[in-house]
């Protein structure tokens, strides 16, 4: 476990979090928790400090953000994520502009590390990264009002892949990427992309700070005890907004968006008929009571469709009357990731 997972003034320690992916081998971090509580100051902070410290000059940080209006809007000098950070300290973080898609941040003219979106990352196939040794990705749960990116879990991937290229075959450490955000929304592209929904839902039902999957080299931490927050909850906006409301819950009590109403569990199959397969997932139907339940376990010879959007909208056409069904509530999702899934066949 991560010790001192907040400083003694309350904000995340993000070094001591950087310091234990690096000692535990876990390149990934997905964290998120409420707001204001230190994320990107922290992450920011610590990057460039890395950088300056680091006289072969192979340590630099890449910012990301999901589209690219955020780069251009981040990398003008005034809206800088380092103004606040340079006016604690007495820093100056100069913004420059390298190319169309990519900003430079500079100390004394020194490059200390980019910024680029997620969303235009395509146009930077190739771009010699090896120089970079630290991704931070800021933001990457979007709020409900912000358009999805096609296919963007596969898009954080190839990102991965252009700056890690294949340091990793020639004895090198792999490039460190730790993610955060807000809790937004727990159907989120990328928890979703990466079959992490089911563990982070656990992870807030048992009100689990930290979880590791070991195998796959990724720590997820929820901020859920963040001292700041829940000094946060008596200034103006919180009081404002009301305690127990949807923005409280998300912004201080690291809550996501999940209430469904639908019914999660398990069902013995042999008390059902497939119905439908589509990709990794059977729906099924109860033989007496009608119930529809879906699941990963496939048995029988249902129909079966892909999951291409040709498939699912030849699937969504002659079975929109599932969708009825689950406006009625009488189908049981085997998990939580299995209903966003169920979602995602309808375009919803």
């Amino acid at each position: 476990m991560i010790n001192h997972l907040y400083t003694s003034g309350g904000w995340v320690n993000i070094p001591a979090v950087r310091a234990y992916q690096e000692q535990q081998a876990l390149p990934f971090c997905f964290c998120w928790g409420g707001r204001g509580i230190g994320k990107t100051y922290g992450a920011l902070t610590d990057a460039r400090q890395r950088s300056l410290d680091d006289p072969t000059g192979r340590k630099k940080f890449i910012l990301v953000r999901r589209t690219q209006s955020q780069i251009d809007i981040i990398g003008k000098q005034d809206l800088s994520p380092f103004k606040r950070i340079d006016l604690d300290n007495g820093f100056f973080t100069e913004s420059r502009p390298i190319s169309k898609f990519t900003t430079g941040f500079y100390s004394d003219g020194v490059l200390l590390g980019y910024a680029a979106a997620l969303s235009t990352f395509s146009n930077l196939r190739g771009f010699d990264a090896s120089d970079v040794d630290n991704i931070v990705f800021d933001e990457f749960i979007p709020e409900q009002h912000e358009k999805p990116i096609r296919e963007e879990a596969e898009a954080l991937l190839n990102l991965y892949e252009t700056i890690n290229r294949n340091r990793e075959l020639d004895g090198s450490q792999p490039v460190r990427m730790a993610c955060y955000a807000n809790s937004n929304r727990i159907d989120n592209a990328i928890f979703t992309g990466l079959g992490l929904v089911n563990v982070v839902e656990k992870m807030q039902r048992k009100h689990r700070e930290q979880w590791e999957i070991r195998e796959r080299g990724i720590l997820l931490l929820s901020l859920d005890n963040s001292p700041v927050s829940q000094a946060k909850a008596e200034t103006a906006l919180y009081k404002l907004s009301g305690k127990g409301s949807q923005f409280s819950r998300m912004a201080l009590g690291n809550d996501f968006r999940a209430e469904t109403g639908s019914k999660h569990g398990s069902r013995n199959i042999a008390e059902y008929s497939p119905i439908v397969r589509i990709g990794a997932h059977c729906v099924y139907e109860h033989k007496s009571t009608g119930e529809f339940y879906i699941c990963s376990i496939v048995s029988g010879s249902p129909e079966t469709y892909g999951t291409s959007a040709v498939e699912l909208q030849r699937f969504k056409a002659a079975h929109i009357w599932l969708w009825r069904e689950y406006m009625a509530g009488n189908i049981v999702f085997r998990d939580l990731e299995t209903e966003i899934e169920f979602r995602r066949w309808f375009g919803a």
